[in-house]
């Protein structure tokens, strides 16, 4: 149970946000002289937002089913991830120690995690061969100790780079709201009920002490 627990803390402590994606941008972005597309444009837009549609499908099936193999498929050679423990994951050797420090090391707290992203928002392409996209995602946690399973909205953001062999993420960032979530309300209402009972059981031991107090006070008294 505490590695559960240490688990739904980082999770919980998690900040969502996208400066990372800034940084990642600037790096693909040094690497062409792309001119950021005009309107005219539309035509190789439309393609390569449906290009866009079926790399999210497919990174999310290789992500459910953990198969580090085919998910380096859908990255570049450099790509780093930033996921809701907020650790960053590099490229091949940074999937694996992702894999094994949420599922198969020894202190792993996930038996499984389902992903259900979307795409909420226009895909902004700063050029020809460099876009962001961001949206949102409905994420099943399932715990290997309690086998309890939690449903946690995250929001995402990717930077994606058009190479040689078709659109690659270079960066992707995920995070959870710490205020508002499922996992909060929980905890929040757990508390609630243990304060109840703490109540309770004050009550209940206060007035048998009450009780006992009075009447060793009567066997005491002289008799007349």
């Amino acid at each position: 149970m505490k590695k559960a627990l240490t688990f739904v803390c980082m999770v919980l402590l998690s900040f969502s946000g996208s400066i990372f994606t800034i940084h990642a941008v600037e790096e693909v972005a040094a690497e062409t002289e792309e001119t950021t597309p005009t309107t005219n444009d539309s035509e190789w837009r439309s393609d390569d937002k449906e290009a866009l549609r079926k790399l999210l499908k497919e990174t999310t099936a290789a992500f459910n089913a953990r198969d580090i193999t085919t998910i380096q498929k859908f990255f570049t050679s450099s790509f780093f991830l930033v996921l809701s423990d907020q650790e960053v994951y590099r490229g091949e050797e940074g999937l694996k120690n992702l894999m094994i420090s949420w599922f198969d090391g020894p202190d792993a707290p996930l038996a499984s995690l389902t992903f259900e992203p979307t795409v909420d928002e226009e895909t902004l392409f700063l050029s020809k061969t460099v876009a962001i996209s961001t949206g949102i995602s409905s994420d099943t946690y399932t715990l290997k100790e309690t086998e309890e399973s939690l449903v946690i909205p995250s929001r995402w953001t990717a930077c994606i780079h058009k190479t040689d062999s078709g659109w690659k993420i270079a960066s992707l960032h995920t995070g959870v709201n710490v205020v508002n979530n499922p996992m909060m309300d929980s905890v929040q209402a757990k508390c609630k009920n243990g304060i109840f009972f703490a109540g309770i059981t004050s009550l209940i031991l206060g007035v048998l002490l009450g009780f006992r107090l009075k009447r060793q006070k009567k066997t005491s008294e002289p008799t007349a």
